[in-house]
């Protein structure tokens, strides 16, 4: 091949990946004015029918979430990214945002229900992680807490490195038999506390605005039957 075919030959490819460039931004363009007049759409029917309020409707979705403990992010060193942040009109201690992250070459994202805890309704400082009993990662040699054996093939329950009091707590919590009945109807139920507020999040629920009123509808089932059976506890606390 002559030089000056040479030539030729990359200002074809290089025409070609100019006009694949250009026709790829333009596609992103209007695929994210769609993306964000539906989100306008959506932020008006969700405050009125949902009391939600949609932090973001245009790109970038992140928001300031340095004060965000999530107790299972911790040995990751706060892996993932948080996003799309959403609140509530009628409860102020409720958050909702999306946790996204890689792992073993898998995207996992999924909606976060973050409730923080009352004190003048919950006075215990409770710290756990209950998750389903594939996720190996989350389980230590320390963390045994009693429970029935039906139940305890399907959901883990970590409460290593805290102290007695708080095992007793989450133990009478996670061993209320009317209580489990309702976590194994949702088996991909995710519940952690760490101590100042409660998360709730469900295996692979992707990003989708469409399904979050009805997992938060599942969220605060599950969150109104502990804080009651947590009320209940007959443990005395240490604040």
């Amino acid at each position: 091949m002559s030089f000056s075919e040479l030539i030729l030959f990359f200002e074809s490819d290089l025409n070609k990946f100019l006009t694949f460039l250009f026709f790829s931004l333009i596609s992103i363009f209007f695929a994210s004015k769609h993306t964000n007049k539906k989100l306008e759409n959506l932020k008006k029917i969700w405050e009125e029918k949902h009391g939600l309020l949609i932090y973001k409707t245009k790109s970038p979705f992140s928001f300031d979430s340095k004060h965000i403990d999530i107790p299972s992010r911790k040995p990751f060193k706060n892996k993932g990214h948080l996003s799309n942040l959403i609140t509530s009109k009628t409860n102020p201690d409720l958050k909702i945002f999306n946790w996204t992250y890689a792992y073993r070459e898998h995207v996992t994202a999924r909606w976060i229900f973050m409730f923080k805890i009352n004190r003048e309704v919950v006075p215990h400082n409770l710290y756990f992680v209950f998750s389903p009993n594939y996720k190996t990662l989350l389980k230590t040699k320390s963390n045994a807490l009693a429970m029935n054996k039906e139940f305890s093939k399907k959901f883990h329950l970590n409460t290593a490195n805290t102290d007695s009091q708080n095992k007793k707590i989450v133990n009478q919590i996670f061993m209320n038999k009317k209580f489990q009945q309702i976590l194994l109807v949702f088996d991909d139920i995710n519940i952690e506390c760490n101590s100042k507020e409660i998360f709730y999040f469900f295996d692979n629920t992707g990003l989708g605005y469409e399904i979050v009123p009805s997992l938060l509808e599942k969220a605060e089932y599950i969150h109104k039957k502990l804080v009651k059976i947590a009320l209940r506890s007959k443990i005395k606390t240490i604040l």
